[in-house]
């Protein structure tokens, strides 16, 4: 709408390459633009020269070679920020000179590890509008959530090892808890004709409940054109489940998406969790379901306590089901 309004050279900067390609079809769809007016320049693609919308990454921007100095020398009406939350890290923060009549941040989840949320601010401008998740859940612009801490036991023979462990050691143990592989199971025969997307941010946990349950896992490791056919065989129907990595956790487009499984996050990230969160909110009939799989008695119980903070803040609750000796 911004770019519509504006009728304005508009650069957008995003965090993944495949969001480029998301942004395209959306200006396509809702706009009067042609593909030819579009550019998306990224990593993979052929694309080197801006167009009146160009769509890249902030990876591709912040590098220092031809394609991004083609960027940078361009004259922008509007530059758009999309996961604004990024700008301040340091890598990234480079893409906030790029020089422009006006600027757009977009976030679900403006908040940062490292606290430095103000920073977003003043790189790119104050909040100009913020609405509450609840408040857009009832008035059907995104679903509204049922949310539950799934508790699972550790096994013995791991126990042992967990308690001899370091943070980091207790950690691993916990996210690749076999016992999590029952749970989805359970969970998944409960919801055996719901789309259901299942993210974990441990590659080996992820990989073995893939393998287990037969389902396809898309990682950092799985190409793009690979990546491409899941996401699209999924959008469709043709397959229920997908097993996610941490680059599932930001804009993926899955709108069939009714079940998310938080298999395992990082630590007690807010913004991972939320991110996680935000994959089964697109608008849809009935409610959306959202499960965070716990190992009891560990630093996990802690580190999830951590992480849910944000979305309780907004006024989300969380019940609570026990599968331990279930």
């Amino acid at each position: 709408m911004a770019t519509v309004h504006l009728q304005a050279p508009t650069l957008v900067i995003v965090s993944r390459a495949q969001i480029c390609e998301q942004f395209r079809r959306e200006y396509l769809d809702k706009t009067t633009a042609r593909d030819i007016e579009i550019s998306t320049i990224y990593g993979g693609s052929k694309n080197r020269t801006p167009k009146q919308i160009t769509i890249t990454t902030y990876q591709t921007a912040s590098k220092s070679n031809y394609i991004s100095k083609a960027i940078w020398r361009h004259k922008w009406g509007l530059v758009v920020y999309d996961e604004v939350q990024h700008v301040p890290a340091n890598l990234w923060s480079r893409t906030a000179q790029i020089q422009a009549v006006r600027r757009l941040g977009l976030t679900a989840t403006p908040v940062r590890e490292d606290q430095q949320e103000k920073l977003i601010f003043s790189l790119i401008g104050p909040p100009i509008m913020d609405r509450g998740w609840l408040e857009m859940a009832e008035e059907g612009w995104i679903a509204e959530v049922e949310a539950y801490e799934v508790l699972v036991d550790l096994p013995k023979r791991l126990r042992r090892t967990y308690e001899k462990g370091n943070d980091f050691k207790k950690m691993i143990i916990t996210a690749n808890n076999p016992e999590k592989i029952k749970a989805t199971q359970k969970l998944l025969e409960k919801h055996k004709d719901d789309q259901v997307v299942i993210i974990g941010f441990y590659l080996e946990g992820a990989k073995d409940l893939g393998e287990k349950l037969n389902i396809p896992v898309i990682s950092g490791e799985t190409s793009y054109k690979r990546r491409n056919t899941l996401y699209q065989d999924f959008r469709k129907g043709k397959i229920k489940r997908l097993v996610l990595t941490s680059v599932g956790e930001e804009g993926v487009d899955l709108p069939n998406a009714r079940v998310g499984i938080n298999l395992a996050s990082l630590y007690g990230s807010r913004m991972g969790f939320s991110q996680r969160f935000g994959r089964i909110l697109r608008p849809k009939s009935g409610k959306a379901v959202f499960y965070e799989l716990v190992t009891a008695g560990t630093v996990e119980e802690e580190y999830s306590e951590r992480r849910r903070a944000y979305l309780l803040g907004k006024g989300y609750t969380f019940g609570r089901i026990d599968l331990r000796d279930s």
